[in-house]
């Protein structure tokens, strides 16, 4: 049988942590953020984690990872 591919771009936005739950950066910091409020930019700027419902499909487009 042969291996399984790793999506890479699931891998380049997802990190595992030592828990073992999936976390990524939020977007919407990357331009324009004058215009954003500063609310908006420190919620923005907290990391989060995968929810449960989507886990189990993230966890299968990353074989080795997890």
């Amino acid at each position: 049988m042969p291996k399984m591919k790793t999506k890479r771009a699931v891998l380049k936005r997802l990190n595992v942590t030592a828990n073992r739950k999936l976390k990524f950066r939020k977007t919407g910091l990357g331009h324009k953020l004058s215009k954003k409020s500063a609310d908006t930019k420190r919620q923005k700027g907290i990391a989060d984690y995968v929810k449960v419902c989507d886990q189990r499909r993230m966890i299968e487009c990353l074989p080795y990872s997890y």
